[in-house]
């Protein structure tokens, strides 16, 4: 017998006063605190409740929680499927989004269950509660847990739950996929990628940019890939729909659309993926550097049902172009909502703008997508460098949420800089978000300032992403020139609501260092490629000879982050090393899927 609970505490005694209670049926149960299912409190209040219920049996209340194994909470969802594990008394796995009826995942250990698709499919930025709970053979299920999850770009080709990562090597003409998975990508070679996509002529600098994004709705993301070398320099971009199966064409001919530049010379390709208008369906934004006597282009294809339509880029929904020829409008690409109404924006660089200063541009989303625009000049935002051939916006324009506020923050390299040390020295400038946009004017005018460490680094290889789960985007920045062309790149935590400060290199949270002289380690990218919820550190040396006597073979390196962040190391105790095919001027790693 046992008596009635006079009081429990956190410290797990229990005072008693006579009252007779029969228990013996009853066991303690697998529960934890109602908002926290490994708490101790909780499990010992369930014991409790359970010995004052004289019709209590053991394990009544359920089976223990099924967990999350791909996203953190208040982490990015680049996938449309979550996936987790249960425990063996575990028979249905349900999950509830926003607070709806609860839904059954596919299988129990390991589970998986499909996001909304199709014109339901989440608006890249909204925030989503997610449910879970666990029924046992008998029907019974504790509280539910949850988490909230931030809607990413979907990167999952194969929808297994994990991102995938796509590699360019233009001077080979090919683009690999290479899939994620719990234990990130274990391949050491580009030959071994999941998928090896390949051009249809030579010279077509196929793989040249390369984007990831679910252009037709239905779950798994789809693969873009820019070739501007086709058909003397007229350019094509190719969509290769993701499935179940990946991706299982190995020609760019059997892609499922095909876009092509207007007029020989345009350098029609430069890709970015995301949803402009809002209507549930990524679109496809293709950047032609010398259109229109090199002031430049860009073009917006709208997504679909049926995803997008094989075409001319006079067909495209929407054309936006540079300011004067020259300008190389549509050097850098990518949309991102940078005022938080639910409708990506679109970031454009022009590294040849102002006397090769250069320039940064934002377009505002809407419901009907972007606007026409005649002249660059009258975008939302025009953001000015500095310095004479600064080339501010080419070397990337990614949009990400570093100060937490809920409103997309404007990255943007400019590796040509002189800020003080030389030519060449290179500046990353980070713009914060509003209500109302990105509103600064000048590159001077920057949230936060990053400046490379000597003449000649060519600091301002740019990307933002996640890497220690705080649930605030970090700073990526590649030097690519640093030590002889040896490169490095650094890492930059936010501090939180303060975001980043102004600073060089040595202020960096963590570095990365290149092998040897020449390998031009730098290319940056983010991607969270083992579904931990941080955010891995990608680097590609485009110039590599990995020892088999060709130089710019290229070799991609992969760094996992960790609740702490990313690490400081050589490149050659990276977590995978992926060597491209044996062959000069392949160039692989001098592209990432964005």
């Amino acid at each position: 017998m046992l008596t009635n609970i006079k009081n429990l505490n956190k410290t797990g005694f229990i005072y008693l006063l006579p009252l007779s209670l029969q228990f013996f049926s009853c066991g303690p149960l697998h529960l934890n605190n109602p908002n926290d299912y490994a708490s101790s409190d909780y499990f010992l209040f369930q014991w409790i409740r359970c010995a004052a219920s004289p019709s209590c049996v053991s394990n009544s209340q359920g089976p223990e929680t099924p967990k999350i194994t791909n996203v953190l909470n208040k982490g990015l969802v680049q996938t449309g499927f979550l996936v987790g594990t249960a425990n063996a008394d575990v028979s249905l796995v349900e999950l509830s989004i926003d607070n709806g009826a609860f839904s059954s995942a596919e299988g129990t250990n390991p589970w998986k269950f499909k996001l909304p698709i199709g014109a339901s499919t989440w608006k890249d930025g909204t925030k989503h509660t997610i449910q879970i709970r666990g029924r046992n053979a008998s029907g019974s299920s504790p509280e539910s847990s949850s988490i909230t999850l931030i809607k990413g770009s979907n990167k999952d080709v194969n929808g297994d739950g994990y991102v995938d990562l796509g590699v360019g090597a233009k001077g080979l003409n090919k683009a690999y996929l290479f899939y994620g998975s719990a234990n990130g990508i274990s391949t050491m070679g580009a030959a071994s990628a999941s998928t090896v996509l390949t051009g249809i002529v030579s010279t077509d600098l196929f793989g040249v940019s390369l984007a990831l994004g679910d252009v037709n709705g239905d779950g798994f993301g789809d693969f873009s890939v820019g070739a501007s070398g086709f058909s003397a320099s007229t350019g094509q971009t190719y969509i290769f729909h993701g499935s179940s199966a990946g991706i299982s064409s190995s020609n760019a001919s059997a892609a499922n659309s095909i876009q092509t530049g207007i007029n020989s010379g345009e350098l029609f390709g430069t890709v970015h993926i995301g949803d402009v208008n809002g209507d549930g369906y990524a679109d496809l934004a293709v950047g032609a550097t010398s259109a229109s006597t090199a002031k430049g282009a860009t073009y917006i294809f709208h997504g679909s049902s049926s995803g997008i339509s094989t075409g001319s880029a006079s067909a495209a929904n929407s054309t936006q172009i540079g300011v004067s020829g020259g300008d190389n409008f549509g050097t850098s690409l990518y949309i991102g909502d940078t005022n938080n109404d639910g409708f990506a924006d679109l970031a454009v660089g022009a590294m040849s703008a102002n006397s090769n200063m250069g320039a940064a541009y934002v377009f505002l989303g809407s419901s009907s997508g972007i606007a026409n625009v005649a002249a660059a000049s009258s975008a939302n935002t025009v953001i000015s460098g500095t310095g004479s051939i600064g080339q501010f916006g080419g070397s990337g324009v990614p949009i990400g949420d570093v100060n937490g506020d809920g409103y997309g923050d404007l990255f943007v390299g400019g590796i040509g800089v002189n800020a003080g040390l030389g030519s060449n020295q290179g500046q990353a400038y980070l713009f914060y978000g509003s209500s109302s946009g990105i509103p600064s004017n000048l590159a001077s005018s920057a949230g936060a300032i990053l400046s490379g460490t000597s003449a000649a680094d060519q600091l301002g290889q740019v990307a933002l992403g996640d890497c220690n789960g705080d649930g605030f985007a970090d700073l990526l920045v590649g030097a690519r020139l640093r030590n002889s062309s040896v490169g490095e790149s650094y890492v930059f935590l936010s501090s939180g609501s303060g975001g980043v400060s102004s600073a060089g290199p040595a202020a960096a949270n963590f570095t990365q260092v290149g092998i040897v002289g020449g390998d031009n380690f730098g290319n940056v990218s983010f991607h969270d490629i083992n579904g931990d919820g941080y955010s891995d550190v990608i680097v590609g040396a485009a110039s590599r000879n990995a020892g088999q006597g060709s130089n710019n073979q290229g070799e991609t390196y992969i760094f996992h982050s960790q609740s702490t962040g990313s690490v400081s190391t050589n490149a050659s105790s990276a977590n995978t090393t992926i060597t491209g095919t044996a062959g000069g001027n392949h160039y692989f790693g001098s592209s990432f899927s964005l």
